[in-house]
């Protein structure tokens, strides 16, 4: 609507400097001009301002109109906001009064809750009395499943205990049975390397006295047999040595920790047998290429000739 008004200031002002304009120009005529329009002029120009007077009251009057509906405008706004607040006031009021009632009505039940104070608390003690027995019944179940739990316990380390002595003796009868085997072999090979020296040893006597003339030199091979008993007499020490330790280890709680010392014994035993095994056979080539280098010396003088 202000935007309206300032249209219509600015179209009026707009009129009333061209009609001043206009009015100079005629004002600026030659002199000739001005002295033969003298007597007609004055005619005209009361008609154009007559002209400009209506014009300009029409302006002012279509303004006063504008702002009479303007005014009319803003007080019916003010009327439309001053019904719309009192709305709002009615709502806030109606609101309030419903949260009152329900408030009130909420807080009725509180004081009749209230007066029976004496029957909520003998219902709390009732409820308390409950709880304990509850708690004694727990308690009572709880100790009974520990005495179980302990019972149990017993029996599981019996059980336990039971099983380690039988798989103790399981134990043992293995490693028994695995000394037997193992001694058994090992003797068995030493009797047969004890009898080759033997054999060895009577051949080396016996060629000794055959080729006395020949330069015959066994010296080497009867080191080697000598190796060869001493490695044999180790190994049988070894192995009584291993049957003298079976019997701690069989009376031991742990038969397989026990078993370390004997298995170092069983090794001690084999080492022997391999060494004096190995030694009599360097023995016996000893002898043999001995013979051989005999028997070349012998042969070469015969061809000669």
């Amino acid at each position: 609507m202000k935007q309206y008004i300032i249209f219509t200031l600015l179209t009026t002002i707009f009129l009333f400097s061209f009609s001043f304009a206009y009015a100079q120009e005629d004002t600026e005529v030659s002199a000739t001009t001005v002295t033969d329009a003298v007597k007609t002029k004055p005619v005209l120009t009361k008609e154009r301002v007559d002209v400009k007077r209506i014009q300009i009251k029409n302006t002012r009057d279509n303004i006063k109109e504008k702002k009479v509906e303007t005014r009319s405008l803003k007080k019916d706004k003010k009327s439309d906001t001053a019904e719309k607040q009192k709305e709002v006031k009615e709502k806030v009021k109606k609101e309030r009064k419903s949260f009152l009632d329900r408030f009130r009505s909420k807080k009725d039940p509180v004081k009749i809750k209230v007066k029976d104070k004496a029957k909520v608390k003998d219902k709390a003690s009732d409820i308390r009395a409950i709880k304990a027995e509850k708690k004694e019944d727990l308690e009572e179940k709880r100790k009974k499943l520990r005495s179980k739990g302990e019972g149990t316990k017993e029996k599981l380390a019996e059980k336990k205990e039971v099983r380690k002595k039988k798989l103790n003796e399981k134990a043992k009868k293995r490693v028994t049975a695995y000394i037997k085997r193992i001694t058994k072999r090992l003797n068995a090979a030493l009797d047969r390397i004890s009898k080759l020296s033997k054999r060895v040893d009577s051949r080396i006597i016996k060629l000794e006295e055959k080729f006395a003339d020949k330069d015959l030199d066994l010296s080497e091979a009867k080191v080697l047999l000598d190796i060869t008993k001493s490695e044999v007499a180790k190994a049988r020490d070894s192995i009584s040595s291993i049957e003298g330790a079976v019997g701690g280890v069989l009376n031991t709680d742990n038969p397989k920790e026990s078993f370390t010392k004997v298995r170092e014994l069983i090794k001690s035993a084999t080492d022997s047998v391999k060494s004096a095994h190995k030694a009599l056979v360097e023995a016996i080539k000893a002898v043999k290429t001995e013979i051989g280098q005999v028997a070349s010396d012998a042969v070469a003088p015969v061809q000669n000739n």
